[in-house]
């Protein structure tokens, strides 16, 4: 049986009409919805409830569709609990695929104002509510602070363009084809790409960096690697076409990103502060975009491990040339 479901989103400001993320299509509002479909008649009676009405959930999802913008997809399941959760996995991919270009390509310190996109209702952007005692001085205070997410992303016509430039188009693709028909690149790519997104939303800044470091595990590590610091960073200066003479430096970045995540895994010690997260970020990103690219070539780790040895050395060529 096929359902259509139209999921509300927060924390995206689209100022285009729609657009195609694999397999779900995000819309400005109910308005782009097309007329005379069954949906349309739904969210009609739905906008025209009043408190008067005394349908209070309705209300509260009038409340949410006219403040978000909208995901739909097609789901083909036997029964209505199964599309739900089909529904919401795919577009949980999609979301992630969004805060993987959004938060990438983003003017503003997504970690610094705690930016975010999401389904509505699943990211804590509530307000904590706390009295504060203080017996000393026999006082007390009334507080309330924003602990989970603060700000959504906007996604304008020219943050798009920005995006066709980074592959987004590619990585669309990738998404909306099956799992079992895609190369093992691609899904190392995309199960990166996921692990970026998520730690995009995550609260705790060291859940964002532990999940960056999954991404970069994803994309540039075979099963079972002895070196996994020495051979991330290789990728990475293969893929960022990083000079000779810089290399140490990433190699021993690279070496104090796995101190820390064991120290974070096994010590339960957390040493993570936003400006290491921030670096991770980037230096994550951009290497997986990168990847996008040479995606329809390389097909799996082992070609992914020789197009890395052929770069350093073209590298290399390049700098002594430059020298002589």
């Amino acid at each position: 049986m096929k359902r259509r479901f139209y999921t509300a989103i927060s924390g995206l400001d689209m100022k285009i009409d729609r657009l195609q993320v694999g397999n779900v299509t995000f819309v400005r509002s109910h308005s782009q919805i097309p007329e005379d479909t069954l949906a349309q008649k739904a969210f009609s009676k739905l906008m025209a409830t009043t408190p008067d009405d005394l349908n209070l959930f309705e209300c509260m999802l009038k409340d949410k569709f006219t403040k978000c913008a909208i995901a739909v997809i097609d789901v083909e399941a036997d029964d209505e609990k199964t599309a739900e959760e089909v529904s919401e996995d795919e577009i949980e991919k999609a979301l992630n695929v969004l805060r993987f270009y959004l938060a990438g390509l983003s003017e503003n310190d997504p970690f610094f104002y705690k930016m975010f996109i999401g389904i509505e209702g699943i990211t804590n952007t509530g307000l904590t509510a706390t009295v504060i005692i203080d017996d000393d001085n026999q006082k007390f205070f009334f507080s309330s602070s924003r602990k989970g997410a603060h700000r959504g992303y906007e996604l304008d016509s020219t943050k798009y363009q920005k995006m066709l430039d980074f592959h987004f188009e590619r990585v669309s693709a990738i998404l909306a084809t099956p799992e079992d028909s895609r190369s093992q690149m691609e899904n190392s790519i995309l199960t990166s790409i996921i692990f970026f997104g998520s730690g995009m939303n995550e609260r705790l800044l060291r859940n964002t960096f532990v999940s960056f470091v999954i991404a970069l595990e994803s994309c540039l590590l075979r099963r079972c690697e002895k070196d996994k610091s020495g051979n991330i960073a290789n990728g990475m200066c293969a893929m960022l076409q990083i000079k000779p003479e810089y290399r140490r430096a990433i190699h021993e970045k690279v070496e104090s990103y796995y101190d820390i995540r064991s120290d974070i895994v096994h010590e339960g010690v957390d040493n993570v502060v936003e400006g290491m997260v921030f670096e991770i970020c980037y230096l994550t990103f951009n290497t997986i975009m990168r990847l996008v690219a040479h995606s329809k070539e390389i097909k799996d780790k082992d070609e992914l491990r020789k197009k890395i040895r052929e770069e350093l050395k073209e590298i290399n060529r390049k700098t002594k040339a430059q020298c002589t």
